[in-house]
């Protein structure tokens, strides 16, 4: 993300980041545990009947 950021406007990382958070309704990017949440429960026996889905983990961003 930071290489994102910086990309997005060289020299100004730092407010490019709370602009992308502002757009975000839970107001901060996800943590990598939430990401690894959902692929551990993709890959347990509770998923075995989804098939073909897109998930989406962006905190509402998507939304709005």
């Amino acid at each position: 993300m930071r290489s994102i950021e910086e990309g997005a406007s060289t020299g100004h990382g730092e407010e490019v980041k709370k602009a992308f958070e502002a757009s975000i309704p839970f107001g901060r990017y996800a943590e990598p545990i939430e990401i690894a949440k959902l692929a551990l429960f993709l890959a347990c026996d509770d998923s075995q009947f989804i098939t073909g889905t897109t998930q989406v983990i962006d905190g509402g961003m998507t939304v709005q």
